[in-house]
Formats: C-alpha cells, structure tokens, sequence
C-alpha cells in the first residue's frame, strides 16, 4: 500500500508497506514493512511522517521497541 501526503497538488511526503507474512505458532501473523518513508526537507518535523505511519485504521500495533510503540500510543504486544 502506497501513501501519499499533499498539500495544493504537491506531493510533501510519501510512505510504503509491503506485506510481511510472519509465521506464528503454525499460523499466520498478517504483518507490513514500512520503507520507504519520506517527508520534504522543508516540511519536517511538522507531523506529516507520523500521519502518514499511522493512518487510522491501517495498523493495530508495531514490532519495534516499547519505548516507539508507546510514543504513538499503539499496543506494544507485539513489541
């Protein structure tokens, strides 16, 4: 799934996830890679990255640290 943030018809930044089948207890995790992810220059640090990580209703949680999981307030089970 391809994301794009735009503002007046110019694109500001742009996310990928790709699918990541994660096998579990003899079934299947569905799970999605995140990368790319790119925000102009100019326009970062204002949120538009994060909006574009966490579109609602796109991810119930994150593999990663606690620590970045609870910084967007997401379920850390996984973590």
């Amino acid at each position: 799934m391809t994301l794009v943030a735009t503002e007046n018809g110019r694109i500001l930044g742009h996310i990928l996830f790709s699918g990541l089948p994660i096998e579990v207890d003899g079934g299947v995790l569905r799970a999605a890679a995140l990368a790319p992810l790119a925000v102009l220059p100019e326009r970062q640090g204002q949120g538009i990255g994060t909006a574009l990580e966490f579109v609602p209703g796109c991810l119930d949680g994150v593999a990663g640290t606690v620590r970045y999981a609870q910084a967007f307030g997401l379920d850390n089970d996984i973590s």
